[in-house]
Parts: C-alpha cells; sequence; structure tokens
C-alpha cells in the first residue's frame, strides 16, 4: 500500500467530511498525533481500522485505500493501444507491462480479456513461434495469455467475457503443445445439428410487433455466421495449401463472400490471404533451374516444355547454346493468382482506411465499424501500411517464390506490393 497516496486520500476525505483530525482520532479511539502521521504519509493506519475509517466517512474500504476492482472500458482500450504500441517498440518491456497490468487488475474480466487477446496476437510474431510447442518469447507470451484468459473464464464462466476467450484460449494451448486441453475446451462449442434459435426469435418479435427487434437478431445471427465462414474459408484455404484443385474451390467461396457488398470491411484480409495461398499451391512442386528452357509450361502440360524436332529450338524459347542465362519463367496460372493477390492486398489497405460497413446490417451497425474522428483515421492508416508491407514481405521473403526472382513479371508484382 502506497502511504503518501493512502494519507492523502485520508486527508481529502477528512476535510470533504468537514472534521478535524481531533473528531477522526476521537472516533476511531486513537491520537491526533496518529492522525497527522496517516495523512503526511508518515504511517499507515491499523488493518482492523480501516472499515471503520471508510464508514466515517462513507466510503467503502476500496474507495478509501484507492483500489479500482474493475477499470473503465475506455481506460481498458486505451490501455490495450498503449500496450500494442509498446510491443512495436520494446517487446520484452512490453510483455513485463503486460504481466505488471494483469497482476494489478487480476479481479477485471474487461482487461485480462483484452490482455489475453493482445497476447494471443503477439505470440505468433515472437521467435520460437514456429516450434511447437512454441519456444522462446512466443512461448513468454502465450503462457502468459493463457493465464489471464483462464483466469476470464474461472471468474465467470457464463460472462460474454468468458465465452469470447474461448477462441484464443484454444489456439494458446494448441501453440503450448496441449492439443487435446484445446480439443476439450472447443468441443462444447462445435456445431452440432442447425439451431434456427435468431429465426424462432424473429418471428416472435414479429408477433408482438417489434420489427425492429426482429431485424436485429436476424442480422446479428447473421453478422456471427459471415465472421464464421470467413475464418472456415481462411482454415481451409491452410489446409489445402498443396492441393490446387481443392484450394480453388475453396478460393472460389472467398470470392463469393467478398463479393457480397460491405463484406470486405468485415473480412480485409480474406481475399489476399486466399488469394496468395491459391498463387503458391501453382507452383510447380520441384521449381525448375534457371538454366531450363524459358519457355513458359507447355498448354495442358503442367512443368513440362512445348515439342520440337531434334535440333530446334524451341519457337519462343532463347537460342541454342543461350539457354543458360534464361530466367526460369513462372507458370501463367500462377503469376495471374499473383497479380490478383497484389490487386486485393490494394483493396485490403482501401478498405482498412476507410471501411464501408453491409448495408443489410443496418440493425447491428453498433457492432461494425465507427466513423472515425482524425485521429482514428491515421491510426487506420498506420494499420493499413503495416499489413499491406507484411502481406508483401510475405511473398518476396518466401522462398518457394526465389526462382522466378530474375522473371520480369514477377518482379513487376513484387514491385508494385512493395509500393503500397
Amino acid at each position: 500500500m502506497d502511504e503518501i497516496s493512502l494519507g492523502r486520500r485520508i486527508a481529502k476525505a477528512r476535510w470533504e467530511s468537514g472534521l478535524t483530525q481531533e473528531e477522526v482520532a476521537a472516533h476511531l479511539g486513537v491520537t491526533k498525533a496518529a492522525v497527522s502521521k496517516w495523512e503526511r504519509g508518515r504511517s499507515l493506519p491499523d488493518l482492523a481500522l480501516a472499515p471503520k475509517l471508510a464508514a466515517l466517512f462513507a466510503l467503502s474500504v476500496d474507495e478509501l485505500i484507492g483500489y479500482e476492482p474493475q477499470m473503465p472500458q475506455e481506460r481498458v482500450d486505451a490501455t490495450y493501444e498503449a500496450l500494442l504500441a509498446r510491443f512495436e517498440e520494446d517487446p520484452a518491456s512490453a510483455l513485463e507491462a503486460v504481466r505488471a497490468e494483469a497482476v494489478r487488475w487480476w479481479s477485471c474480466p474487461a482487461l485480462l480479456l483484452a490482455l489475453g487477446m493482445l497476447l494471443y496476437g503477439r505470440a505468433p510474431l515472437g521467435a520460437g513461434a514456429q516450434e511447437r510447442p512454441m519456444t522462446g518469447e512466443a512461448l513468454a507470451c502465450a503462457e502468459l495469455g493463457r493465464r489471464v484468459l483462464e483466469r476470464v473464464r474461472a471468474m465467470a464462466p457464463e460472462s460474454e467475457e468468458a465465452r469470447r476467450a474461448v477462441a484464443p484460449l484454444a489456439a494458446l494451448l494448441q501453440w503450448l503443445g496441449e492439443d487435446e486441453d484445446a480439443l476439450a475446451l472447443l468441443a462444447p462449442y462445435l456445431p452440432g445439428e442447425p439451431i434456427p434459435a435468431a429465426t424462432i426469435a424473429a418471428q416472435v418479435y414479429r408477433q408482438r410487433g417489434d420489427d425492429d427487434a426482429a431485424a436485429r437478431v436476424l442480422q446479428h445471427a447473421l453478422l456471427c455466421a459471415a465472421l464464421e465462414a470467413v475464418a472456415d474459408v481462411q482454415a481451409l484455404a491452410a489446409l489445402y495449401g498443396d492441393d490446387p484443385e481443392r484450394l480453388g474451390e475453396v478460393a472460389a467461396v472467398a470470392e463469393g463472400l467478398a463479393a457480397v457488398p460491405g463484406m470486405t470491411a468485415l473480412a480485409p484480409t480474406l481475399l489476399p490471404m486466399t488469394r496468395r495461398a491459391l498463387a503458391v499451391s501453382l507452383l510447380p512442386a520441384v521449381a525448375p533451374a534457371a538454366d531450363a528452357v524459358g519457355a513458359e509450361s507447355a498448354p495442358g502440360v503442367p512443368g513440362g516444355t512445348p515439342t520440337c524436332a531434334a535440333g530446334d529450338a524451341p519457337s519462343d524459347g532463347p537460342a541454342a547454346g543461350g539457354s543458360e542465362n534464361a530466367p526460369a519463367r513462372v507458370p501463367e496460372d500462377a503469376l495471374v493468382a499473383l497479380e490478383r493477390f497484389a490487386d486485393a492486398v490494394a483493396a485490403c489497405s482501401a478498405v482498412l482506411v476507410a471501411p464501408e460497413n453491409p448495408s443489410v446490417l443496418w440493425a447491428v451497425d453498433d457492432l461494425l465499424w465507427a466513423a472515425p474522428d482524425s485521429a482514428t483515421v491515421a491510426t487506420r492508416a498506420e494499420v493499413a501500411a503495416r499489413l499491406a508491407s507484411s502481406l508483401a514481405a510475405s511473398v518476396t521473403a518466401d522462398p518457394r517464390w526465389a526462382p522466378y526472382a530474375d522473371d520480369q513479371r514477377v518482379r513487376a508484382v513484387q514491385a508494385r506490393l512493395a509500393a503500397l
């Protein structure tokens, strides 16, 4: 307990109550000198006196000692943003700051959920994130994230915060190598038979003449279904990364979802992620050597070369004796997918800067993007720039594209990505 801070609160409360130090001392059975020492931060009142002292000033004990079990939501949001920025500058000190906030607010589900979500987002970016279980910086983030999210669920298992903690907690458990615990946590939430709860609830509202309530419950269900569909599509894209045919089907679903007006505002990375995965899946399993014939694959023969008479050079290839200098050329379908990925990254950046909510979800617009102030616009622009840079780097740093580094068409797309 901070003696000086408590002393100031006692002095302030006494003054606001219109009491003298003598009157406080008489009420508590102590000397005026003792009260004076408390107020000057020279000593602390006995713990047994705290309830009587608080009652004298018409305060709770928590108010008297300055303890706030719950942080206001606006402070939760501000704390999250500050810690997020700190991770960009100094991950180690940011992690310690998160730990300190968690200890200080161990009884505040809202803040602990925010801290857990922050660590869930940060763990995959730390050193050791690709190991299973995670190691290093990633492990430290994942372990602390698990602790705070488990605390959220333990405090109020039926609360909204506890429900929202399920998915990130399950992911953290998986990253920590605790697969069985992750599956057990998720089991009650996996879909079984469809239950049209929202549909029936909407019918009840309509019979009562409350069409606004009916619209809200239906649109909320639609919003949740859309977000879950997006997450499932992205997971399927990762699952079928080595199967171009199946991945193409998944990508078609992603394109259909994104075609719904306003859907990209709910899922800005849907098309970039699926198009990037599709482009990579269309690369040959064994990349051609740089001194191979520099012609594109023959039509209908993936990875093959056009046939020609013995001794003749391919009509669109290099002359005899010059093939060793020809760069490997990326397959046409992979190039098209890569170009469409670049289109999606540019569109994603624009959406993040100025998102337009789906008009069909007008009844739940309070759950969607809010009209921004100038500071928010600037923040969104910064986030968009960082995301575009990260997505661009995911291609330029991917070794699967390295064999085509001298293909001018690939270099043109990479230059376009770098300029976003």
